[in-house]
């Protein structure tokens, strides 16, 4: 079915929104990736941005729970044990220490705007040229924050 839905996209120059939880399957299929969760974005990047350079937390601990081929380990890591470390939510390459990557769990930092919203919160700021990371939206962050472009292609010879 996926080598049916690639070469349709190549064959007739159109795009799919594809959800999955099969990361593996998500790398050999898409152009970029939208990490979410709680049906927030947490992560948007190009699927190779992405899985070389995992930014936020939670994308780190998806990606630590995959199996690797010829590594041998007693257990995976879990996205639970990485998601509980709030240590590695306040070290976001790319962004200024007042940036604390979101995560509902977690106790929010000062100054948190719109703290009656369920969960807190949360923007997107651009860590890197392409790269979204989601953060607790603080004034700090607010300044910061962006949407990506998301361009497509529509042509007369389109379906």
């Amino acid at each position: 079915v996926i080598d049916l839905l690639k070469s349709l996209k190549d064959k007739l120059g159109i795009a799919y929104m594809f959800i999955s939880h099969d990361l593996s399957t998500v790398a050999s299929f898409a152009d970029e990736v939208v990490v979410l969760y709680a049906g927030r974005v947490v992560e948007y990047a190009t699927v190779e941005d992405l899985f070389d350079n995992p930014l936020h937390p939670y994308t780190r601990g998806l990606l630590a729970s995959i199996p690797k081929i010829g590594a041998r380990l007693d257990r995976l890591v879990t996205v639970d044990e990485v998601t509980k470390d709030t240590a590695a939510f306040e070290r976001l390459p790319g962004v200024g220490k007042d940036a604390v990557a979101w995560w509902p769990w977690h106790e929010p930092p000062k100054g948190v705007l719109d703290s009656s919203r369920a969960g807190g919160a949360s923007c997107l700021i651009e860590t890197e040229p392409g790269h979204w990371v989601g953060v607790w939206e603080t004034p700090e962050t607010a300044e910061l924050k962006t949407v990506p472009s998301l361009p497509y292609r529509r042509s007369p010879t389109s379906v």
